[in-house]
């Protein structure tokens, strides 16, 4: 008896870690339903309590979590179970992730030309979630001329972080040492197909560069852990590879062709977190309230209109009209208000 009990003991530790151990960690992949928690003391292959799915609460990529050690099986991995959902500082449905800290937010200077609606629909979403953004303007040797970047300092940078630079000719600018500042930050590389985030990432990791010619966004893998492509969209992996694969810009639409079908983890040589996802290239401006989208304009003169009600638009008395008139405030970022302003509306009015 006691010498069985003394080999139960042997059996229950993983790596010198006891069965029934708690340790803090967070999810760093999703795949078959299993979650990849990573510790301390390892990474651990885990499941997730019924309690949180039948909760419409089911675990996301991002989330930190309490997990309790399993007995050793004979699976490679080591294993265990969430126990503890720690709250959300923010989540996402599609992708579906949670607590990011930062958005670097990715634009061409060229191929595609930049939109600055789009630019304002991604700062927006970030205002709203409470994720601090960053403004990236890649492919800058693709201009001749400084036009690009005196627009967007002009407009957005007394409120906004912004780098300029160009991955293919491995001018980074100041980015590293932005980069240095944020070690145990989660970021989410956003913005629209073609920007050539999949690239940045490439440099930021020191991972080997797929091609020397500007490619699109999205990713495949090549030589890594994980070889096999998932077609579904809640397929969540961390990569472990020699490099990302990227696909080209559509000769037809100007946009990358998106191929990006997971979404993954990786760990900066600076120790920043780098959460690549195929999900941020568009998206609705979702749970925000037509009378609330002034907010998330840091430019736009808060609570100094006439009507408290005032939205801006042809009311007597805007502050913020009035601040458009005076060149205060950039015509661009007028007209993407107007623009998220009518999808709300639209919107609202189709939910009554």
């Amino acid at each position: 008896m006691g010498q069985n009990h003394a080999n139960a003991n042997v059996i229950s530790t993983q790596m010198g870690i006891p069965a029934g151990t708690q340790l803090e960690g967070k999810i760093i992949k999703a795949l078959s339903g299993f979650y990849y928690v990573k510790t301390i003391e390892g990474t651990y292959m885990c499941r997730a309590r019924g309690i949180f799915k039948k909760k419409g609460n089911a675990p996301l990529v991002g989330d930190d979590v309490t997990i309790v050690v399993n007995p050793t099986t004979d699976s490679d991995e080591m294993e265990g179970r969430i126990e503890v959902m720690h709250e959300r500082r923010n989540s996402f449905i599609r992708p579906p992730v949670a607590n990011i800290d930062n958005f670097l937010i990715v634009l061409a200077a060229k191929d595609p030309d930049p939109s600055l609606e789009i630019l304002d629909r991604f700062l927006v979403m970030s205002e709203a979630a409470g994720v601090i953004p960053i403004i990236i303007i890649n492919k800058m040797d693709l201009v001749d001329n400084d036009k690009i970047e005196q627009t967007i300092r002009h407009i957005y940078e007394k409120y906004y972080d912004v780098h300029f630079l160009s991955t293919l000719n491995d001018d980074m600018g100041d980015l590293d040492v932005l980069l240095s500042d944020m070690q145990g930050h989660v970021l989410a590389f956003a913005g629209p197909s073609g920007a050539g985030k999949t690239s940045l990432i490439t440099k930021v990791l020191n991972l080997e560069q797929p091609d020397e010619t500007y490619q699109s966004d999205e990713t495949q893998f090549d030589g890594g852990r994980y070889l096999q492509e998932s077609s579904d969209t809640t397929d969540q992996r961390i990569y472990s590879g020699e490099s990302l694969k990227t696909s080209d810009v559509s000769g037809k639409t100007g946009r990358g062709r998106h191929t990006t079908r997971h979404t993954e983890i990786h760990v900066t040589p600076k120790g920043a977190l780098v959460m690549d996802t195929p999900g941020f290239t568009s998206f609705e401006i979702i749970d925000i309230l037509s009378e609330e989208i002034a907010e998330y304009f840091p430019d736009f003169p808060q609570g100094k209109c006439r009507f408290k009600n005032c939205k801006h638009l042809d009311e007597p008395d805007c502050a913020i009209k009035e601040a458009l008139q005076d060149g205060k405030i950039a015509e661009s970022r007028y007209h993407s208000y107007l623009a998220m302003m009518r999808d709300a509306i639209q919107k609202e009015e189709n939910q009554y």
